[in-house]
């Protein structure tokens, strides 16, 4: 939730709309018109634009959520989507494990 000018506007996260109580397999949220890649995708129009990209100009100046990247501006749904998708190849600090070579002696595994 950002609030600048008067205006309350709510950004939809990479959760918007999911029950956490049925977790889709693997953990991955399916996506919808709200999220896409486990990004969440909002849209302004309007007055809540301007507010919007106002907030946002401001809020990159420090240290933050814009700063970072968590929160991106596209000017298309196509254009969010491509940002999503490359944002999703970028690597976690930590590798995944291979039960294959990365268990300690004596640890199996067992197929569903």
């Amino acid at each position: 939730m950002v609030e600048h000018k008067d205006l309350t506007l709510h950004i939809n996260g990479s959760n918007v709309g999911y029950d956490p109580e049925n977790l889709a397999k693997n953990g991955l949220a399916p996506d919808t018109a709200v999220r896409f890649h486990g990004h969440g995708l909002t849209e302004f129009t309007g007055t809540e634009a301007d507010a919007f990209k106002e907030w946002f100009e401001i809020s990159g100046k420090g240290a933050g959520p814009v700063q970072s990247g968590a929160i991106q501006i596209a000017q298309t749904e196509s254009d969010a989507k491509k940002a999503a998708v490359k944002n999703d190849a970028n690597k976690t600090a930590r590798a995944g494990l291979n039960p294959e070579k990365d268990l300690p002696d004596g640890v199996e595994t067992k197929k569903d």
